[in-house]
């Protein structure tokens, strides 16, 4: 049975065809590449129109006993909630701090329990894996914790022949028509009705994709009382309090 899952080689072939490169099995030589490069230049252009809803997973990180410091999924770019405890725990949400303000804590409580308190540090780049992230907790975990969160995607550039795009058989013909809106362009030097029918798909898909965010967010007012980060650590103790009686 045929899928309607468009990979590399359907797109880069479609574009070639277009251009009128494809040749006898296919392009080759120059004209692959070039076909490839504007593949990947209108895939470039569709994940970067829109935050789009299948770029927000959501993942766990299940700490271990002593170990404050986990890597983070490899296409991970960045945020987009705070980390969160199960609805079966009674823990706090947890605070977004600063790396220093990390180690400023360690250097003070080297304690371990539950972390009610997180920062994201960067690590070196690597030619090969590209740039990766990592979250530090504090204080470090005494036992397993499963930890909620939702982060934005990065969207590798498609390279082998059954790579399939990001977004998948939703906006497989929208990638194409935008991969023939760059052919056009990189032919006439100009925009056409290619690009026109480019530009209506992807309108249209951005409405669709907008209709899967949630129709409400919650309580959005202000930073009224302690933090989650401020109540985990008792900002207000009992012994601070001095009752009057008579």
């Amino acid at each position: 049975m045929a899928s309607l899952i468009l990979d590399f080689q359907d797109l880069y072939e479609r574009v070639a065809k277009y251009l009128g490169t494809y040749g006898s099995s296919g392009p080759s030589g120059a004209n692959l590449t070039d076909a490839k490069d504007i593949v990947n230049d209108a895939y470039t252009k569709f994940i970067t129109a829109r935050c789009w809803s299948f770029m927000k997973p959501s993942d766990t990180i299940i700490t271990q006993t002593n170990q404050y410091i986990y890597q983070l999924p490899e296409l991970f770019s960045s945020m987009l909630t705070y980390f969160q405890y199960g609805e079966e725990s009674a823990y706090p949400d947890i605070e977004e701090v600063s790396v220093d303000k990390i180690f400023s804590l360690r250097a003070v409580d080297n304690s371990t329990r539950y972390p009610d308190c997180y920062a994201l540090r960067p690590q070196k780049h690597d030619n090969v894996l590209g740039q990766r992230w990592e979250v530090l907790f504090h204080p470090t975990p005494d036992a397993s914790y499963t930890l909620h969160y939702r982060y934005k995607v990065l969207a590798n550039k498609l390279e082998n022949d059954d790579d399939i795009p990001i977004g998948g058989v939703e906006h497989a013909q929208l990638i194409r028509q935008m991969a023939i809106a760059e052919a056009e362009l990189a032919q006439d030097k100009t925009t056409g009705p290619q690009t026109a029918t480019a530009q209506q798909m992807l309108a249209q898909a951005m409405v669709e994709d907008s209709k899967r965010n949630p129709h409400r967010l919650g309580y959005n007012g202000g930073s009224h009382g302690d933090s989650a980060y401020e109540a985990a650590r008792g900002s207000y103790r009992i012994n601070d309090v001095t009752y009057t009686t008579d």
